[in-house]
């Protein structure tokens, strides 16, 4: 499972909260919600967090053009807004803009090494490419930087399997079983790694604790296909 959202992370910051409480995490944007974002940067034009969050609410309702304008716009009036390089990185990459877009990316990250989902949307590109080592070293820096996101850890996982690094991969999995015994597609994620490296009784396992936790015929499938 590779995550990587178009929608960039919301803005953390008490002047960005003040500007758009709410606003811009907006599950379904619309034009009215666009048009306070438009009143905003009418009310602060030289606010760099009122156009980022005007490029957030466009990408939303997917205006790209529009978003791209307002990530601009931002970097015009501040050229160390980490968040509106981000944002560009995903505009770029949604056009298949894969140089460009890792360029925004590691551009965020020189600005702000705490960005996490940055750190994901790297390696993302990098996985994209076949940059294996490339995507494990900035999924490393997404679970340290958020070591709470289970999705960061599945990214890790992933690329280590590909790299046939079994036991890595496992270790990583089990870690983020640590940090949430709950989640449905941990416990998934280990059985395919455990089915593919043959390790039947485990597979079986975590598939078996994967269905307990959320019932899926895909993960029936799955278990069945392990006694093949």
């Amino acid at each position: 499972m590779i995550t990587n959202s178009l929608v960039p992370r919301p803005l953390y910051g008490l002047f960005a909260v003040l500007l758009i409480l709410g606003a811009a995490c907006s599950q379904d944007p619309d034009d009215d919600s666009l048009e306070k974002h438009l009143r905003l940067t009418r009310q602060n034009p030289t606010a760099p967090p009122a156009y980022y969050n005007l490029a957030v609410a466009y990408t939303q309702v997917g205006r790209y053009d529009e978003a791209q304008q307002n990530y601009a716009k931002a970097l015009d009036l501040d050229p160390n807004y980490a968040l509106a390089h981000d944002g560009l990185g995903l505009l770029a990459q949604r056009r298949g803009a894969l140089d460009e877009a890792a360029a925004h990316f590691q551009k965020a990250l020189d600005l702000d090494s705490t960005l996490a989902a940055t750190s994901n949307n790297l390696g993302n590109i990098h996985y994209q490419e076949g940059a294996l080592e490339k995507a494990v070293v900035a999924y490393q820096a997404a679970v340290r930087q958020a070591p709470g996101d289970i999705a960061f850890y599945i990214n890790l996982a992933r690329a280590l399997r590909d790299l046939r690094e079994f036991d890595q991969a496992v270790a990583v999995l089990l870690r983020a079983v640590d940090r949430d015994p709950f989640s449905r597609e941990v416990h998934a994620a280990l059985g395919h790694l455990y089915a593919e490296d043959l390790r039947v009784e485990d597979a079986v396992a975590a598939y078996g604790e994967a269905l307990r936790i959320a019932p899926s015929a895909d993960l029936h499938i799955r278990l069945g296909d392990v006694y093949t």
